[in-house]
C-alpha cells in the first residue's frame, strides 16, 4: 500500500505520469512477488463508472493511449510578466492578492490547479 500511495504523491506532484505509475506499481507487486488483482492491460485502460439518480450505470472504457493523449490539452493562456511579479509571495510567504488583478487572480489560480491535477 505504501508504494501505491508514493506513486499517487507523485503523479500529484507532477513527477510521472499515471501511466507510468501503473507501470512502475505492477513491477513493484512483481519484484515483492504479489499478485496484482487485475492485469497490466485492465489498469491501463481508463475507466469510469457513470451512474444515474436511477440506480443505473455504464463504465465506459477507454484505451490508455487515448487517454494518455488527450489529458494534456493545451492550455490557451501563459502566465504574464506582470501577473508572475505580483503573485510573487509576500513577507509571510503567500502571494499578494489584493495587488492582483481579477485575471492575475484568475491565472494565479489556473496554474496552481495546473501544477496539482496536470493540465
Amino acid at each position: 500500500q505504501l508504494a501505491f500511495i508514493e506513486f499517487l504523491r507523485h503523479i500529484v506532484e507532477g513527477v510521472i505520469e499515471p501511466v507510468e505509475a501503473v507501470r512502475a506499481y505492477h513491477a513493484v507487486l512483481e519484484k515483492l512477488g504479489a499478485r496484482p488483482n487485475r492485469s497490466l492491460e485492465d489498469d491501463l485502460t481508463y475507466q469510469t463508472s457513470v451512474g444515474s439518480y436511477g440506480g443505473n450505470s455504464t463504465t465506459i472504457s477507454i484505451p490508455a493511449s487515448f487517454a494518455s493523449s488527450s489529458s494534456r490539452l493545451p492550455t490557451t493562456s501563459r502566465p504574464t510578466a506582470e501577473s508572475q511579479v505580483a503573485a510573487k509571495p509576500s513577507a509571510e510567504g503567500q502571494p499578494d492578492f489584493a495587488r492582483m488583478t481579477s485575471a492575475e487572480r484568475l491565472e494565479y489560480h489556473r496554474s496552481r490547479l495546473n501544477r496539482m491535477f496536470g493540465g
